[in-house]
């Protein structure tokens, strides 16, 4: 049996120690790349699980996600509940979300595998028709399944009513938006205080509530962000089929149509 890798030298540590120094230094200068080569040279000459967490998060400064995810993920293999574990799972399900990842929530490195397997499925008799009446074609101005039939005249000026939705909608949405952006800016600034910490010193009491803490403004950027982006585009979508028509193709009137479907109504016609 080989014999375990003999403990870094205090000389070592101490050398490991400068490497991270400036490796924090050119991660503030912006110089990411240079920054993961010093962590690497730090963690070859004391091998520190917390470096992992350093070097992952520089490759995602850096727009590197695939190689933040395989570091993030080294770190939580090496120390699955450490100081940096909840920093690190939530980064995880974000890079994977932007990749378009699937991920098992109680264990977010591992990669999930489809049921392949057959699924039993029961087979069903035929059955005798039934006597019914010949089913007769609908009118060619009620499609089946229409339910209420609206119709308006038709203004120049469009629908007005729509338009200001529209709006409405438009200005929640870059609201929710610009929402977004000051949370995740939130999470980025708690992110790079935990990146930036040294190693070699003990971490500041209240880390855990400040991990949190980035924790929820992450899921709040999500949040708003996603909710900006489905007003936005309904508010544009409201905008457009708002606005008046000056071709003089259509007809005098606006004819909207409801009709239910299995995932709620559609709303059809000439606008």
């Amino acid at each position: 049996m080989a014999d375990p890798t003999p403990p870094p030298s205090a000389k070592d540590r101490q050398l490991a120690s400068e490497l991270v120094k400036k490796a924090i230094a050119r991660s503030r200068a912006g110089d990411h790349e240079t920054a993961i080569e010093i962590y690497l040279q730090a963690n070859t000459l004391a091998p520190n699980p917390l470096l992992l967490s350093n070097i992952a998060s520089e490759y995602q400064q850096n727009n590197m996600p695939d190689e933040a995810l395989n570091y993030f993920c080294m770190y939580l293999d090496k120390d699955p509940s450490g100081t940096n574990a909840p920093y690190a799972i939530s980064q995880v399900k974000l890079i994977k979300r932007q990749l378009g990842k699937k991920f098992d929530a109680s264990d977010v490195c591992a990669t999930p595998r489809d049921d392949d397997r057959p699924r039993k499925t029961k087979s069903k008799e035929p059955r005798e028709p039934e006597d019914r009446p010949p089913i007769k074609d609908p009118p060619p101005d009620k499609p089946p399944g229409v339910t209420p039939r609206i119709e308006t005249a038709q203004r120049d000026s469009g629908n007005p009513t729509l338009m200001y939705t529209g709006v409405a909608a438009g200005i929640a949405g870059l609201a929710a938006t610009g929402a977004g952006v000051y949370y995740g800016l939130q999470a980025k600034s708690i992110s790079d205080q935990i990146s930036a910490q040294d190693p070699a010193n003990p971490w500041p009491p209240g880390i855990r509530d400040m991990q949190n803490r980035g924790q929820r403004y992450e899921n709040m950027q999500i949040g708003f962000l996603v909710a900006g982006g489905v007003l936005v585009t309904a508010g544009v979508v409201l905008y457009i089929i708002s606005r008046p028509d000056g071709s003089g193709e259509r007809s005098d009137r606006t004819v909207v149509r409801v009709a239910p479907t299995t995932n709620g109504v559609a709303v059809f016609g000439q606008f």
